[in-house]
């Protein structure tokens, strides 16, 4: 079974990234909001985060908008310990 991690843009339905991993799609929204700060959080508002795969029950909404950041930035900061 192959999943992947991908990161959508809500308002345009554009695919933004897809990732092997959970933890690679998170470093990648920590390290876009590090680069690029506040600007970042505004894009960031408006993305969802999900694993998916080749069936429909792969699906999961893991997060989005203000709560990817969140989680994003205390994933990474977690992983650094």
């Amino acid at each position: 079974m192959n999943v992947w991690y991908e990161i959508m843009d809500m308002d345009s339905a554009n695919m933004v990234g897809d990732w092997p991993t959970e933890e690679e799609g998170l470093r990648f929204v920590s390290q876009y909001i590090k680069q690029y700060g506040a600007k970042a959080r505004k894009a960031v508002a408006h993305w969802a985060f999900a694993r998916d795969g080749e069936r429909d029950e792969d699906f999961l909404l893991i997060a989005e908008g203000d709560a990817l950041a969140e989680l994003a930035m205390h994933a990474v900061a977690g992983a650094a310990d």
